[in-house]
């Protein structure tokens, strides 16, 4: 089986339909009536390459283990700059990703967020637990009750500076939305649900719970596919300027190393956990994989990024209930660059290749969002949270070059909960 080409998971910005930059997909003739047209996908200089098989001959399924390889040119398996044991019993693993600085804790065995001192659950980046008596305390047990096993983390990424991506790019020019802005809104990378904060609000929490899809061979070569939620990144939409993006979620990608390293085996559909954080140029790391959050088809997974104004802390959350395995992550430093609240999103993506071109979509039939979340702030105080319906959300239907339907969400349900449709890879 031979190796495909690199593909960049790294940019995930709006995809425009219109006449954009050099390289972008052309006239407006794809546009239909009373849709929008969407700012085109930044390019980033700090870009994550990984590999896709260009037949799938073979169809063993992997979790993670190593996605990002020593086996890949210029692969960068992190390490901790240090180790520090913290007061409950846990440990502080801290990393140097680009100049940011990254802490990733890890609790101790039988940690439980329902009965810990609140000193303890501050130390991994998880929210004051309410009394039991109050009306938020149901709310944040469903978000924080259960951990999983923390995992020690096993952090790879592979920076640019192989194969076609390899030079760095300035971030091309922002096409702003046009259109009404009750007409439908279409991109050529996402599919989904976006929300706007409310007037004089900005967004601070996005939560979902999803079932991880089921990869279905498709005869686009190196096809992708992307799951996340996010804060940020869609303001152009309803007519601001675009800031920061923070985001987590799982990928499925096809993978063919031999060997220990790698996705797996032979080959194969691989999922994996990740987070990111751009600034509103599209400066950033590399995404980030978290190699020990198990994922496979059909598991559950909650996905959370929570940006804390008092502390200035940006926190990503990734826990797979089905295998019980989980990441936290923590920014500490810079952390506004990167957060932009008048948004929340839910989505699915294809990823930009080599900032070049958007990369065919992975058949992964269905991706379902539900028991999803936003949490809003105003005026330094926390205003409360709703479920994804609570903040009239804009749906995204994903489309291609010529206008044809690639993915769709289904009609939001009252209880927020939605289903994203594959249709065609490409």
């Amino acid at each position: 089986m031979s190796v495909g080409r690199f593909s960049n998971m790294s940019v995930r910005r709006w995809k425009a339909i219109g006449t954009l930059t050099a390289g972008s997909f052309g006239s407006m003739a794809a546009l239909q009536p009373g849709a929008h047209v969407l700012p085109s996908a930044l390019k980033v200089p700090h870009t994550t390459y990984t590999v896709a098989l260009k037949s799938a001959s073979c169809g063993k399924e992997h979790n993670s283990a190593h996605l990002a390889t020593e086996s890949l040119p210029g692969a960068k398996h992190w390490q901790p700059v240090s180790e520090s044991h913290l007061a409950g019993g846990g440990t502080l693993y801290t990393y140097s990703q680009n100049g940011q600085t990254v802490e990733y804790p890890v609790p101790p065995k039988g940690f439980d967020p329902l009965t810990a001192p609140q000193s303890e659950l501050a130390e991994y980046g998880i929210p004051s637990r309410p009394s039991r008596s109050a009306s938020d305390f149901d709310s944040w047990k469903s978000l924080w009750g259960s951990l999983g096993t923390v995992q020690t983390p096993n952090v790879w990424s592979v920076p640019s500076g192989e194969g076609v991506g390899s030079n760095p790019a300035s971030p091309s020019s922002v096409l702003q939305a046009i259109g009404s802005l009750f007409g439908n809104v279409q991109s050529n990378n996402w599919s989904g649900y976006i929300a706007q904060a409310p007037f004089y609000k900005n967004f601070t929490q996005v939560t979902s719970d999803t079932i991880q899809s089921t990869a279905v061979y498709t005869n686009c070569a190196h096809a992708e596919e992307s799951n996340w939620v996010g804060l940020g990144a869609g303001e152009a939409l309803f007519g601001g300027a675009n800031g920061g993006l923070i985001q987590d979620g799982t990928s499925i990608v096809y993978r063919s190393l031999l060997g220990t390293s790698g996705c797996g085996g032979i080959g194969g559909p691989c999922y994996y956990a990740w987070y990111e954080y751009l600034t509103g140029q599209g400066k950033g790391p590399s995404e980030i994989n978290l190699s020990n959050v198990k994922i496979r088809h059909g598991d559950h997974i909650f996905e959370s990024v929570n940006y804390i104004p008092s502390e200035s802390r940006v926190v990503f959350w990734i826990l797979d209930t089905t295998s019980k395995t989980s990441q936290i992550a923590y920014l500490n430093k810079n952390t506004s660059r990167y957060y932009d609240g008048n948004t929340a999103e839910f989505i699915t993506e294809r990823p930009l290749i080599n900032n070049q071109y958007l990369a065919p979509l992975y058949n992964y039939q269905t991706s379902k969002f539900y028991g999803t979340s936003i949490t809003d702030y105003k005026n330094g105080r926390y205003a409360g949270s709703g479920t994804l319906g609570s903040f009239a959300p804009k749906p995204i239907t994903m489309v291609d070059s010529n206008g044809h339907n690639m993915s769709s969400p289904s009609t939001l349900s009252s209880n927020g909960n939605f289903t994203d449709i594959w249709h065609r890879c490409n």
